[in-house]
């Protein structure tokens, strides 16, 4: 039997019996961790250590070959959420992004783009010039993980490129609006897209945007410039795209979605 002692984050905690939890954990190298914590509910003086979802913490566990569930040895907190900080739309996005983490990571998998989301997660002052460019970053990591993408690069029927480079190699993006192909990942422009109204369309700032996340595949990269409506415009077509990809029904996203297209809505 391996004994392994390595950071994951908590990622749900779900009662169990009279007194246990059942608590699945996310490793960068090991993906979904699943373990009985015996007694894992009680509280006082005999309270057990406290699994809350979102947090990094460091466990040491031990597995069998033939059962699902490790054994672990010793816990440790290295950096907790301040929950108390949570605004309601926060507090929303968290329910939203741990469960689609949940369903998309899998056991003894390597996650390090569902790992990055969570690191990300711990620093975020959720200020306007940050969330939303935070929630479309984590929605394409999803992507990404799953070995999903977009092709935004040129239209997949005539070829024609989405940009091209100037003559001081600056990157200029065309005026086209791209249909999104949700079997496939590719895009048609507006010369050869088909007539469907439930098609999501991109248009050339979102394009941008996308293949900004594609060059600088870190959050702390991107342009903290890009314009929320930007975003908020391409965050639904991103979530659209990966919830048909991993063929997904989440519970917590009607509210999610509902959230933040309100805030879309909302006069200037």
């Amino acid at each position: 039997m391996r004994t392994v002692k390595e950071s994951v984050f908590v990622v749900t905690s779900i009662p169990y019996k009279e007194s246990d939890l059942i608590v699945n954990f996310l490793s960068r190298t090991n993906g979904k961790i699943t373990s009985r914590i015996l007694r894992g509910r009680r509280t006082g003086k005999d309270s057990s250590f406290l699994y809350q979802p979102g947090d990094l913490i460091e466990i040491e566990y031990q597995k069998k070959q033939t059962d699902d569930f490790v054994r672990v040895l010793n816990t440790q907190h290295l950096k907790l959420l301040k929950s108390r900080d949570f605004s309601y739309e926060r507090f929303i996005f968290q329910g939203f992004i741990l469960e689609l983490i949940q369903k998309t990571s899998q056991p003894y998998d390597e996650a390090p783009e569902l790992f990055d989301i969570l690191i990300e997660n711990l620093s975020l002052k959720w200020i306007d010039s940050e969330k939303f460019r935070f929630i479309a970053w984590s929605l394409w990591k999803v992507i990404r993980h799953g070995g999903f993408g977009i092709n935004i690069h040129q239209c997949a029927k005539c070829g024609l490129k989405s940009w091209r480079l100037d003559s001081n190699s600056r990157v200029q993006f065309r005026k086209d609006k791209y249909q999104l192909h949700r079997s496939d990942g590719s895009v048609l422009c507006e010369n050869c897209h088909i007539e469907n109204k439930k098609a999501s369309i991109l248009m050339p700032t979102e394009i941008k945007v996308l293949w900004l996340m594609e060059q600088f595949p870190e959050f702390t990269s991107l342009d903290p410039d890009i314009p929320a409506e930007i975003l908020l415009n391409l965050i639904p077509v991103l979530n659209d795209y990966l919830i048909g990809c991993f063929e997904l029904r989440l519970k917590s996203q009607p509210l999610f979605l509902s959230t933040f297209l309100s805030i879309k809505n909302q006069p200037t």
